[in-house]
């Protein structure tokens, strides 16, 4: 080849090198910029990874090293590259630190609609700056394979060779974002050898590696409890000496509460929802680095990781009578916050959606969620609330205006003259409102009775006010205690400490132990003898994930099972029906229920019919066990089928059963049937209904003349069949799709036939003011209710809502002498105007609002 035209190609690979490099190394400049740290330690090396790692994937596909997949793995090793760039520039521009623990956890797909919000630019531009990428690498790599091709470009020459080795060397000896990753997740699997040491051996004496577990708790009340953490908000916010005045009203109330001035960070207590786990449980959260790429279950912080069989704060509580809510500005499946707190005991978990749903959608926000603002004013609301309810409570909350890295204050609130700081604006802010909120509580009559407790909920990560920190500061979290004596605790504790020291200031009595935590409230406490390094964490980690159990399918020949607190049991986890964040008693129409199944792990998914092929396609060597309703004419065996999709695509029918609740399936064979069809071909079918044993609970009785059902408490759940129902809550329960089902046995004295008697409330919108329901009793029409609205509809700012009107009901109910009842509600709406609807109105097909059922003798019906 011509020296000229040597060159000219040295040069066209050097500029795709340098046009592949080009991402990164701005990410690397940017941090380098940011971070002297990583300028003085790395910058050099990754870039010199940048430049080698492109220059040999061009060669790669110039010389055509791996045939006909040359381009295409060049182009995945690119993505991929990019992508922990890419993710590394977040995390640093987060908390100013590579891939740990912190960074995984908030790695999920469920989070990224929040980080959008919250980080339009940074998310959004990185999103499209990885698909600019991936269609221009594609191309390029191409053209170089072609002109490659063209040219007849081998590399068959000494230099060659040595160039493809120089450029491995220093890809696999420099450091690297790849290496960084690689050095983390080492890490976390060469701690679980610490545990076994000598010094292990110190911490696990320092533990409790069997407390109470929540099946065995006793508790009595104690007072009311107000829960506040506050986003970020550590004591060095509090040193006047270094930010003086910034919050006057915690300087304030310091002096009127305990203040635990030894509380320290600990790691597993380092992010949000980890905080909120080790102050409530007595243990640090570890998850999995892995999980938060799982794409079928969308969060890396499962029902497994929120340990359902450890005694938390809310299971203390719930055993000891407290309505329990928390509220929470930002999305409440971020993090899966709202499956935590419904698992361990609370009542209600709200956060951006629900909150916003419940003000009409008129409150304001941040990009990360409410403002403080807006948050405070919904507390005070729910306090009131609770307190008129003459139970005790426990009404918890976090703040949000002082997320890292900038803060974003609530509008209105007054400056903060010292410094002009966006952070210290916003710490300045939330001080000023949670102290009129403070005030707002003194005035209520059960302010004496409460004990508020105000506390961080980690460390604040990097941020705006972070170059005014004095060098070298002993940073702590804070935790102030009110209504429960004055004074300082300096002894040592941590986030796990915080529980067992409020349940002793709340006076409740009760039997909980905790793994790491013990009461710190007293002034002559010992300080904990925990210190936090990778030792103490590897046996805190063994101690926790000791506590799971080890996933056998088909243990005790059982392939399903049901949990007593209303779930389900597959291989040792407990699975919970959720949707979207919120507790449910069973699907409704055009839902399934998907169970994904494979070696290590099971993971239940509620899913609509659109939304399955997509996650089938997601789901790697999973097996599914999935639970469908059976249609309007198949139903003479059962309400739902249930079927196995093995892992090559196979299908089998397990069973068919009449309801959800108490569902059990079991063979003495199971594992080798599963095991048979996940080993077949897809298109293959097999029925082993004939070789398993279903069962599910007995249907309730229901009484006749004696008592109602209320559909406001939980009891109303036996009656529903697991289709068609939104979960009991105060003021009823609403059917929701296109039927809902009931199911119950008759006395014997009454078998011959009853008069079912309802108390409903339609949902009769502007939009969709007609509603007809026909009853079905054991697949035969038993009559038809019409529902019409009257034109007296709710008012809201957004318009009107809804026509209510509670009515009462009835049906026969012929069981033909056989005493057991299927009820089949089906609805349809005439005249209704397509969706979507006006704002004011719900745009879910609610149908009915159930209050109360109850049998009475057909003779005296009228």
């Amino acid at each position: 080849m011509p020296e000229r035209k040597q060159r000219k190609v040295a040069l066209s690979l050097v500029a795709a090198v340098l046009l592949l490099a080009l991402p990164a190394l701005g990410v690397h400049a940017w941090m380098a910029w940011t971070f002297p740290s990583y300028l003085s330690t790395r910058l050099g090396q990754d870039v010199l990874f940048a430049l080698a790692g492109c220059g040999l994937l061009v060669l790669v596909a110039r010389w055509r090293l791996l045939h006909l997949v040359s381009v295409p793995l060049a182009l995945l090793f690119y993505l991929a590259w990019l992508f922990l760039v890419l993710g590394e520039g977040v995390s640093y521009y987060l908390q100013a630190d590579t891939f740990n623990a912190r960074f995984f956890a908030n790695l999920s797909f469920s989070n990224l609609d929040a980080g959008l919000r919250a980080f339009p630019v940074m998310i959004g531009g990185g999103l499209a700056l990885f698909a600019v990428m991936a269609v221009l690498c594609g191309a390029l790599l191409e053209w170089v394979r072609w002109a490659g091709r063209r040219s007849g470009a081998t590399v068959r020459h000494g230099p060659a060779v040595v160039t493809l080795v120089i450029l491995l060397l220093i890809v696999l000896g420099v450091d690297s974002t790849p290496r960084q990753l690689i050095a983390y997740l080492s890490r976390v699997q060469e701690s679980e050898h610490f545990a076994d040491t000598p010094q292990g051996r110190v911490v696990a004496a320092l533990l409790d590696f069997h407390p109470i577990p929540p099946k065995r708790l006793v508790a009595a009340p104690g007072k009311n409890l107000v829960l506040i953490y506050l986003e970020s908000i550590e004591r060095i916010y509090w040193d006047p000496k270094v930010f003086p005045g910034l919050p006057p009203n915690l300087d304030h109330l310091r002096d009127q509460g305990l203040d635990f001035s030894g509380l320290e960070t600990f790691s597993g207590a380092t992010y949000t929802i980890a905080g909120m786990f080790a102050s409530q449980c007595g243990a640090p959260l570890f998850s999995s680095p892995f999980a938060g790429l799982d794409a079928v279950a969308g969060n890396d912080t499962d029902t497994a990781t929120f340990h359902p069989k450890l005694a938390c704060l809310g299971d203390v509580l719930h055993k000891a009578g407290y309505t329990q809510v928390y509220l929470g500005g930002a999305p409440i499946q971020f993090s899966n916050k709202g499956l935590f707190y419904r698992i361990h005991g609370y009542d209600e978990a709200l956060g951006l959606a629900q909150l916003e749903k419940q003000a009409h959608y008129k409150l304001a926000e941040s990009g990360w969620g409410l403002y403080d603002s807006e948050l405070f004013s919904i507390a005070l609301a729910r306090y009131r609330e609770l307190e008129a309810g003459r139970r005790p409570f426990n009404l918890s909350m976090i703040t949000l205006d002082t997320h890292p890295p900038h803060g974003r204050p609530s509008p209105g609130c007054p400056k903060y003259a010292v410094r002009n700081n966006n952070m210290l604006q916003a710490v300045h802010c939330t001080d000023y409102l949670l102290g009129k909120f403070i005030d707002a509580l003194k005035k209520e009559p059960d302010w004496k009775n409460t004990v508020v407790v105000i506390m961080s909920d980690h460390l604040m990560m990097r941020n705006d006010a972070e170059a005014l920190y004095p060098k070298g500061y002993h940073r702590r979290p804070a935790l102030l205690v009110l209504n429960a004596g004055q004074g300082v605790r300096p002894v040592r504790m941590y986030h796990m400490d915080v529980t067992p020291t409020l349940l002793d200031l709340l006076g409740v009595r009760t039997n909980a132990t905790f793994i790491a935590g013990e009461d710190r409230s007293a002034p002559n406490s010992d300080g904990s003898g925990l210190a936090d390094t990778a030792i103490a964490d590897a046996v805190l980690r063994k101690a926790l994930w000791s506590r799971v159990n080890e996933f056998k399918l088909c243990k005790r020949d059982i392939l399903v099972g049901w949990t007593s607190d209303g779930g389900f049991d597959v291989g040792g986890r407990e699975l919970r029906m959720n949707y979207l964040g919120e507790d449910e008693v069973g699907i409704h129409s055009g839902q399934l229920l998907d169970f994904f199944i494979d070696n290590a792990n099971a993971k239940l998914v509620i899913a609509g019919d659109g939304e399955q092929q997509s996650l089938l396609a997601k789901r790697g060597d999973a097996s599914v066990l999935t639970i469908r309703t059976l249609p309007d004419t198949g139903r003479s065996d059962g309400l739902f089928t249930v079927d196995w999709l093995g892992r090559n695509g196979a299908r089998a029918h397990l069973a068919d059963v009449q309801r959800l609740q108490g569902l059990t399936i079991k063979s003495p064979r199971c594992g080798k049937l599963m095991a048979k069809v996940d080993a077949a071909p897809a298109g293959k079918f097999f029925d082993v209904s004939g070789q398993f044993k279903a069962a599910t609970a007995e249907p309730p009785r229901l009484s006749v003349l004696s008592r109602s059902i209320k559909f406001t408490e939980p009891e109303a759940a036996d009656f529903e069949r697991g289709l068609g129902w939104l979960p009991p809550k105060n003021w009823g329960s609403w059917t929701i799709g296109n039927e809902a089902t009931l199911g119950f046995r008759l006395p014997i004295t009454t078998c011959d036939g009853v008069r079912l008697r309802m108390q409903i409330d339609p949902y009769l919108p502007p939009s969709r003011p007609k509603l007809d329901t026909q009853v079905w009793v054991n697949g035969k029409l038993a009559t038809t209710w019409h529902f019409e609205a009257g034109g007296g509809f709710a008012k809201t700012d957004d318009g009107a809502s809804d026509n209510h009107e509670v009515l009462d009901v009835e049906a026969p109910i012929d069981t033909q002498g056989t005493c057991g009842a299927r009820v089949d509600l089906r609805f349809t709406r005439p005249s209704a105007s397509p969706s979507p609807y006006p704002k004011a109105e719900d745009p879910r097909p609610l149908q009915l609002r159930v209050l109360k059922m109850q049998g009475s003798p057909a003779t005296g019906s009228g």
